[in-house]
């Protein structure tokens, strides 16, 4: 039934009812919903019409599911409510977290994703599509989904999570933009003629940067427009303090374009304020020594442009220097990164995480007269599919199996404190009842011991707000770890979105900081103070939402993602074929691993050193002499590169605290491997990890800054050197990564790379038999060591 009826339809008491799949089909078709029979455990419709055989009717309801109770419930799309169906739940949040809320709707957990139900816009029609923003599908007339309690072929079971009361909402506006294909060409055509008009930029470059400018920002698609404005108001105050661009002129263009595309003008004005600021301490005008050319770029920058062709200062990206982690912890990491098949700087991440989880709570560092935690940030980006969860599964391996035992003696203690605790009250009832003397009884109850709850000892938690944080902290361990291989959902989560993003990264950075955890609260017993409290931090995310995480203006004014070491990883897919010589025996046979895994265990089963409030009472590490002097020469030499003109100045909240992460990191190394002091052999392996993270956050900041020309041509060259230096034409057809654009044909290859022959950076190494280029190599001027 598709009728106005559906639109109340709710889900309300499915999720506490059996999970008898023919009640629920009869449940969903009293609500409304028009169903059907679906093959078990399956999506694949078992009558001959499908979804158009899809009914309310009792009868024909009863008759399909006799005939195999199993049958998964197929429910009918129809013209009044549509499902947004969520494949990538981590993009899709994103989304939500950078455009607004979404109004309180049905929502369905599938096997992995969600579903959520939503009314059709009164006049719109919504048609079925797939794909879009990379992250879902729409369901609409013409089409069904796969409805609760049915089981996912994975065999998990579809379950209500929001039920919903009332009429279907409506979707939000910025979720119809992405639904509904509705072009901004004359809107956006109409607002650059506008610009052309009024910019009375100072010099032509300036109006067509300008120009330029404004067409990207107010064509950026949802879940893009906030980094688009921030990039292209950086790059055009750049110009501004050069001299090309009148700042008046440019800011009011830039906000027309900003709202036009769907922005809210408290988060455009923030926005434009702190990247046209940012872009002005960075002057640039228009390069003397140009070349003009008719540039053809690949798919993704397929548009003709009279510009200049020039290579970005972008950072290589890097291998991760195992080494410096020292034997016992770099083994591991090579052992780990080995037999998963993933790169090394996943594995790196994970053993040095988890290696600072477990030495924040046996000392601290003594740094510069004080005393810091061991505490690290780390935060990795790689593709899906790149082993993230598998390195954590193997570095976190001990630390699972240790409160799996230590939760057996938790039960077992709190069931004593239950007894302990109803002893106590009936003593302290009875003493009430029979002492009618004030004084007496004030002695009576001080002789009745109040029993003390034993505190939990989770250690690691994944998706926390701050108030959970605190709150674990107060009712449990003083050191605690916040692991998550899917990042996207601590940056889109709760604790992120706009409400709660300032506090939670300034919660964060006093963790970080090892600063007293204070919390208000109305309540008897939520308001508290706690001392010595310790977190580390391993999350790890997709390219696409890093990408939105370290350009988000909110968290690089806050200093936090300052904190963080990130790794930005190359995915090894395609290059990981089975080798049975490490399959044949498991990661715990493996020496390094084992031998990680047993110290880390060890280390737990030490006992926490806790003061009389539960704070951690904790040891000191400190450099030795020759150590300290090797960390100050390297503490000076970045301070000196923070300069303005200097290579760091462009990450100097990050650079200005590298020096400390490099101590800590030795630190954390020192205490693991059981060494009194940080030596010089540690420190100096620890620079060299310093001086990774800082070309990795410069690669960060040179990426954001650079536009996508730029971008199509750094990964160009990082392509062409990953070949050796050199590639020939149908290597480039056939194996080029599809971001390039360059799988078309001889002559649209040759034609985008005449310009970069032309410009010096290829050369053409040889030509075929009527003079064409065959094979192209990196000029000597542009070739990677």
């Amino acid at each position: 039934m598709t009728g106005t009826e559906i639109v109340q339809a709710s889900f309300l008491g499915m999720a506490e009812k059996p999970e008898n799949l023919a009640d629920a089909a009869h449940d969903l078709a009293q609500r409304g919903f028009s169903i059907f029979p679906l093959a078990p455990c399956g999506k694949k419709p078992v009558t001959s019409h499908g979804f158009k055989d899809a009914t309310t009717d009792t009868q024909q309801i009863s008759e399909w599911w006799a005939q195999n109770p199993n049958y998964n419930i197929g429910l009918r799309t129809g013209a009044k409510f549509f499902v947004v169906d969520v494949d990538n739940v981590e993009v899709f949040d994103r989304l939500v977290v950078e455009n607004g809320t979404l109004p309180e709707c049905p929502v369905i957990l599938t096997g992995r994703g969600r579903h959520y139900y939503f009314a059709c816009p009164p006049g719109m029609q919504i048609k079925g599509r797939t794909g879009i923003a990379g992250c879902f599908d729409i369901k609409a007339e013409g089409g069904y989904i796969v409805a609760p309690p049915s089981i996912h072929p994975s065999g998990a079971r579809y379950q209500v999570k929001v039920a919903s009361e009332g009429p279907l909402p409506t979707p939000p506006g910025w979720l119809i933009d992405l639904i509904v294909p509705v072009t901004r060409k004359q809107s956006n055509t109409a607002m650059v003629m506008e610009a052309q008009a009024i910019a009375q930029a100072v010099s032509k470059y300036g109006e067509s940067a300008i120009n330029d400018a404004c067409e990207k920002i107010a064509s950026a698609s949802a879940g893009e427009r906030n980094e688009t404005l921030n990039r292209e108001a950086f790059s055009i105050g750049q110009l501004i303090a050069g001299g090309e661009v009148k700042h008046e002129n440019a800011v009011t263009l830039m906000r027309s374009a900003a709202l036009s595309s769907g922005l809210k003008e408290p988060e455009v004005e923030k926005t434009l304020h702190s990247a046209v600021s940012s872009g002005m301490a960075h002057p640039r005008c228009r390069p003397e020594n140009t070349r003009k050319n008719n540039l053809t770029f690949g798919y993704e920058c397929s548009e003709s442009l009279e510009g200049i062709v020039t290579i970005p200062e972008i950072e290589p990206l890097a291998d991760y220097p195992l080494d410096g982690l020292g034997p016992l912890l770099g083994d591991a990491a090579r052992a780990i990164a080995e037999r998963s098949q993933a790169p090394k700087a996943i594995a790196a991440q994970s053993v040095l995480s988890v290696a600072a989880s477990v030495c924040q709570e046996k000392s601290n560092l003594k740094h510069l007269g004080s005393e810091v935690p061991l505490s690290l940030f780390c935060l990795t980006v790689a593709e899906s599919g790149d082993r993230k969860s598998s390195c954590d599964r193997v570095a976190l391996k001990p630390i699972t199996e240790w409160h799996q035992e230590i939760q057996k003696v938790y039960r077992e203690r709190l069931q004593e404190y239950s007894d302990e605790l109803e002893v106590y009250e009936s003593l302290k009832k009875k003493a009430i009842s029979k002492i009618k003397d004030q004084s007496e009884l004030a002695s009576a109850l001080k002789q009745i011991k109040m029993p003390k709850k034993p505190l939990s000892p989770d250690i690691i938690c994944q998706e926390p707000t701050l108030e959970g944080l605190q709150k674990a902290f107060h009712e449990g361990r003083p050191s605690m770890g916040m692991f998550n291989d899917e990042g996207g959902q601590f940056f889109g989560g709760y604790a992120m979105n706009k409400e709660n993003a300032t506090k939670t990264i300034a919660g964060l950075s006093k963790f970080w900081d090892g600063a007293p955890i204070v919390r208000t609260r109305g309540g008897l017993g939520e308001t508290f103070t706690l001392y010595n409290r310790r977190l580390s931090i391993h999350l790890q995310t997709q390219p696409i939402v890093a990408k939105g995480t370290l350009s988000d203006p909110l968290l690089q004014e806050q200093g936090i993602l300052a904190r963080f070491l990130v790794a930005e990883v190359r995915s090894l897919a395609g290059t990981r074929l089975l080798d049975p010589g490490i399959l044949v025996s498991g990661e715990s046979e493996d020496p390094a691993i084992k031998k990680f895994q047993l110290r880390v265990k060890g280390l737990l089963e030490q006992p926490l050193k806790v003061d009389e409030c539960g704070g951690l009472e904790l040891d000191t590490i400190e450099f030795n002499t020759a150590a300290f002097e090797i960390w100050g020469q390297f503490y000076n030499e970045v301070e000196r590169m923070l300069a303005p003109g200097r290579d760091l100045e462009q990450i100097k909240p990050f650079a200005a605290k590298i020096a400390e992460n490099v101590a800590r990191i030795a630190g954390v190394i020192s205490v693991f491997n059981g060494w009194e002091k940080i030596d010089e052999t540690c420190i100096r392996g620890s620079i060299v990890l310093g001086q990774f993270y800082l070309r990795q956050s410069l690669r960060i900041a040179q990426i954001g800054a650079a536009n996508k020309h730029q971008k199509w041509l750094t990964d160009v060259i990082d392509w062409i050197s990953q070949q050796g230096g050199e590639v020939d034409v149908d290597t480039i057809q056939r194996l080029s990564p599809r971001t390039l654009g360059l799988r078309k044909s001889v002559r649209q290859v040759r034609q985008s790379f005449e310009v970069l022959v032309k410009n010096g950076i290829l050369t053409v190494a040889a030509v075929n038999r009527k003079n064409n280029p065959k094979i192209y190599a990196l000029s000597p001027a542009v070739r990677k060591e």
